[in-house]
Parts: C-alpha cells; structure tokens; sequence
C-alpha cells in the first residue's frame, strides 16, 4: 500500500495554482483549469479539478501528467488527491517515447495488454467522511447542460455492481480509503450514450482496468489486482494477455491491426503497461497505447457522414469511398422512412443500429470490408495534395520549388493570391484547377492551426472527392523542448532573407516586428493530431525537422 505524502502533495497543489494563474506577460506557456465541485451527499465536501489542454502533455515540464486529477483538503487543513488518473499515455510513434525503437530500448516487462474498451472514462474513490466520489474525466455530480451527466449515469452503475456483491457503495467507499486507490473504469452503456463500437445490456456497464494510487507520481497495481478487485466488488473486467517480451507484443498487436478484431470481436486497440527507465534513471510504471485503424476510424467517418446528412450538409468522405456511398444510401433510406431517427441519432442514439442494419442488409463484417478493399486497392496516381503545417521560416517553400523542379509537381502559394473576400476558398478553388494538369500539388500556406486544414479539406473534397492529403509536419512539440532551436534556425533565416519575400519584408521591417510576427505563429502552431477532426483526414504524415541544415536538400533527398 502506497500512502500519500502531504508535502509532496502540498508541493504539487503550489505548481498547479501557479499555472491556473494568469499566463505571464509575453510568454504563452501552458496554463492548468482549475474547477471546483461540491460533492453531493457528503458532509459539506468540495473537490477541485485540474486539467491541462491536450497538447499541453507533450511538454517536459507539466508539474503532473494525470489526465483526471481531483484533490481536497480534510478537515484538518491537509491537502490530498481524491482522485488520481492515469499518466496521459500516447498511440504508437505520436511522441518519439512511443517510438517501436524507444519502447524497445527503454521499457521491460512484464507487458500487460488489455482492450482498449470504447466508452466514457469512470474514477472511483473515497472521500474522508466515508462518502464515495464519482468523477468522470474533469467533473462530478449534476450538469446543467445534460439530463444526466456522465458522473451521475457512472454513480447508478456503480450501485448495480456493488448491490449485485450484496455490499454498498459506502463499503466500496471504506475500501478504497482505506488502500489510498482510485478505481478507474470505462462505462460502456449504450442506452445511455453510444460510441462506435457496440455494447449490448448483457456487456454494458463499468468496466475496470485500474488501480490507481493516489499519489503525485504515477503508480497503479497489475491488472492480475485489478481482476480480483473487479470481482470482489461486481465489476466488469477488461480482458488483458501478458507477455514477457516487447518483440511478442509488437507481432501480437501487428497481426490484430491486420483485421481490427481479436479474440472474435472488433476493438479500438490496446493499452500496454510496462515499466519505463529515462536516461539511467529508475524504472516507474508507464504506458502507451497501440489503435487500430481499421474498422474503428470507417465507423466513425460513417457516423460523422451521417450527421452530415442529417444537418443538411455535404459529407465528407475522405476513406473508404465507394462503400460509404452505399452506406450513406441506406441511412439516407432509413431516414426518410422513419424522420424520428434524425433526431435520435444527433443525440448520438441509434448509430450502431444504422450501421449494424446496412452490414446485415450486405451481409458482411467490418473486417470483411476491409480486407476486400486490401485486396483491391489500386496505386495511387493523381489528385494528390501535399498540405505543409509550419511557422515561418521553416523552408516550405523552398522545399516545394525543389518539389516540383524535381517531379514537375503543381505549387499553389497562398501569398501570391491578392487579399479578398473568401480568399482561403480561393486558395481551394486554385489547388482544385492544378490538379485538373498535375497528379499532385502542394498547398503553400502554413496550414498550422487545425481550422485551416480543416477548411482546405472541406473545400476540395466536393470538388474533387477523391483526393489524397498528405501533410508535411513541421514538427514543432514539446513546444518546451523544441522551440528554442526552431526560433534560432527560423530567425535566422527570416531576417538572412530579407525583402525577398511577398509578404514578410523582413529588409524594409524593423526586426523586432518581424520576430513578433513570427511569435505568433509559433505561439498559434497546432501539431497533427491524426487521432482527432481534421487530421484524421490525412491519409499520410510525413514528420520533418525544422532545424534540419537544409530543408531542400535532406527533405528532398527523402522524396527521390
């Protein structure tokens, strides 16, 4: 048993109240939420959440990467963690940890892997006047904007679970006080709110995967633990296999991605538990997390398609194109006979129904689809975008002239289009024209907020809904890490190039505004997150290097 440590945690709740403070004049740098909720039932309880932005857990520096953390003081003053996440963990190459060389060098067993169950995440603790909390990610208790929150439809299933043990949720709430743990599950109910893949009454409820210490450093018990808790207390167990090596786990894992499916059923993926050792240092508990493709990211471009549709808008459809037209021409079908369903599904009810009713109707699996269209894909030729995400300074353009001088390539340079009214539509309507001659053409624009992919993305594809994008990552995170030497290289050669530029003229300028300029591009980078909208669009990323000597020659060198 682990207890907690109250100057530690005392040392954690200082370096979050600082960074849920106002960011500091002139400096951007990552800012902590910090919400506090009374805790109904209990005796005058409240518990503050702390929440960090998605991106934010890139950076080296975080005072803590729980993703769900809640704390409170007892009665005597004493600060603690009620409620403590999971480290936020990353899909395979997302950060260079989660790279197959990295976890092979860094990392030893066992490896524990479970499915990756697809639902909303649950934390269960206990409070000190034995009263129990249920959180779900960042909140507990009632919403205004819901009729019934996800903490609330978690806090009616935990009663079912512990009742069918024949104990109470204040025994649970002893018990888990008692061991300094946070329970730590996935509520998968359909009846409540559907995902992409489908749970029916039987399987639905709360399915636990941890045990997790509520201490300042990650540290959570094997799933071996977690199993007896389950059933001690009437959950539901999230499958895991264990493996001794990580070269059995990488073959295991490649081989399910094959079909998406394992032990007869389609998943997500799995996470994978291990122990982690940086730089020499002791190994502490850590994970990373391994998603499957494929059927998972067909179903939700279905259902994104869907709601399209229902919306009256034209739908995306970026994979997958010939069998989602079919599929979008039964739910039109379905929608038409039945107008109640539109309704429904906006409330993200009757999805897996709509789905499950064309596959029947075909008389096919997911996997079934994705092997044919394995079986039948063709080389691809044309329509062909190359979509760059970079600050000034990075090289894409000169990266792009190399591009098309090599490949006769067509190039659409955003600053060369006067500014107008809809000039990013411009810029779309331009790219759409050269694809008509060239195979493939690179969108000159820095694209580095994700509202600017998304808008190129959407106002090519009805145009032309075949085409491919690709994006050319100028990776810029760990901001903390990275952009020290990015500001160096890219100053250097904004301001070497003087006037030589349609738009920065950084000869005529004075350099302090220029540099300012190029803060806030920097400041605005939003990096590709290909497990999220829009660049989930992407059918490849390319990651390069900003500080690379050059960015025409190594890059090149590449594409040859």
């Amino acid at each position: 048993m682990v207890q907690q440590d109250p100057r530690e945690v005392g040392h954690l709740l200082e370096a979050l109240e600082v960074s849920s403070k106002k960011r500091r004049e002139g400096k951007r740098n990552f800012t902590c939420k910090k919400s506090t909720f009374a805790v109904a039932g209990s005796d005058n309880i409240s518990v503050d959440s702390w929440r960090f932005m998605d991106w934010d857990y890139k950076r080296s520096n975080l005072p803590t990467y729980a993703r769900g953390l809640f704390t409170t003081k007892r009665k005597d003053g004493t600060p603690e963690i009620v409620v403590r996440g999971y480290d936020k963990f990353f899909n395979i190459d997302e950060v260079p940890t989660t790279k197959w060389q990295n976890i092979e060098t860094n990392t030893r067993g066992p490896y524990e892997l479970s499915v990756k169950e697809n639902g909303c995440i649950i934390f269960i603790s206990g409070l000190e006047d034995g009263s129990l909390l249920v959180c779900s990610k960042h909140s507990t208790g009632v919403r205004q904007d819901v009729n019934l929150s996800h903490a609330q439809a978690g806090e009616n299933w935990v009663e079912r679970h512990v009742a069918s043990k024949g104990k109470s949720v204040k025994d649970l709430a002893r018990e888990l006080r008692r061991l300094n743990l946070t329970a730590v599950g996935e509520l998968c109910d359909d009846s409540f709110e559907e995902h992409v893949l489908a749970y029916d009454p039987v399987a639905a409820g709360i399915y636990l995967h941890g045990l997790n210490f509520n201490v300042p450093q990650f540290a959570t018990l094997p799933s071996s633990e977690v199993h007896k808790f389950a059933d001690t207390w009437g959950f539901k167990k999230a499958k895991y296999l264990v493996y001794d090596d990580i070269h059995s786990v990488k073959k295991f894992l490649d081989h399910c991605a094959e079909t998406g499916t394992w032990d007869g059923r389609e998943t997500e993926g799995f996470v994978i538990r291990c122990q982690l050792s940086e730089g020499g240092g002791p190994y502490r508990d850590w994970f990373f997390k391994y998603k499957f493709e494929e059927p998972y990211l067909m179903y939700r471009q279905w259902r994104e398609c869907t709601k399209a549709v229902i919306a009256g808008k034209f739908p995306n459809i970026r994979k997958h194109q010939k069998i989602t037209e079919e599929y979008l021409h039964y739910a039109r079908r379905q929608l038409s006979q039945n107008p109640k369903l539109g309704d429904l599904y906006k409330q993200n009810h009757g999805i897996i129904s709509m789905r499950e009713g064309f596959l029947k109707e075909r008389g096919l699996k997911g996997s079934d689809i994705i092997a044919m269209e394995a079986g039948n894909r063709q080389k691809v030729t044309r329509d062909v975008i190359l979509v760059p995400i970079a600050s000034l300074g990075c090289g894409k353009t000169t990266l792009a002239l190399a591009l098309t001088k090599l490949f006769g390539w067509g190039h659409v340079q955003n600053d060369n289009i006067p500014k107008q009214k809809n000039k990013p539509k411009k810029f779309a309507f331009d790219i759409a024209n050269v694809l008509a001659d060239k195979p493939v053409v690179i969108a000159d624009r820095n694209n580095h907020q994700r509202r600017e992919r998304e808008q190129l993305i959407e106002d090519i594809l009805p145009g032309t809904p075949g085409a491919r994008f690709v994006a050319l990552h100028y990776v810029h995170e760990p901001k903390d890490v990275l952009l020290p030497s990015i500001r160096e290289v890219t100053r250097k050669r904004v301001l070497e190039r003087g006037d030589n530029h349609q738009t920065i003229r950084a000869g005529t300028k004075n350099s302090d505004e220029i540099i300012g300029i190029m803060e806030g591009f920097l400041n605005r980078f939003e990096g590709v997150n290909t497990e999220r909208e829009p660049d989930s669009g992407f059918d490849n990323v390319i990651d390069l290097d900003v500080a690379a000597p050059s960015a025409a020659g190594s890059h090149v060198a590449g594409a040859r």
